[in-house]
């Protein structure tokens, strides 16, 4: 019976995952290293199709002077979105979610100190 019950299970898993995995499938992710001009980091795309876009942001801190605030900011072919978030340099890498996005060109940026590290993300 504990067979059976975990061959259904395994069914379940193989039809209801990649439905879910595709969810958010597309999407660009870049990462700005400690190269000083490099106090902004920015990633874009013209292939976002509009509404849901999901943002992903983590900071990997060498500054030796310590933890501080950035700020993310999505903006589409109109200018800024709305959709920004301020985030502390010490924070584990996050997550977020934009609504109402327009479609075709969106940038992520994030400003960071010399010499971290961005590891950006934007996904649909």
């Amino acid at each position: 019976m504990k067979i059976r019950g975990l061959m259904i299970s395994v069914v379940i898993a193989a039809v209801v995952l990649p439905g879910t995995a595709n969810a958010a499938s597309d999407g660009t992710n870049g990462t700005c290293g400690a190269v000083p001009t490099q106090s902004e980091c920015v990633i874009a795309t013209d292939q976002f199709p509009g509404g849901r876009l999901f943002v992903d942001a983590d900071l990997v801190r060498g500054w030796p002077f310590g933890n501080y605030r950035a700020t993310w900011e999505v903006w589409d072919s109109q200018g800024p979105t709305g959709c920004k978030r301020e985030i502390w340099s010490d924070d584990p890498a996050g997550s977020w979610t934009c609504e109402g996005i327009r479609g075709g060109y969106v940038s992520l940026s994030i400003n960071k100190m010399s010499p971290d590290f961005a590891h950006l993300g934007l996904r649909w």
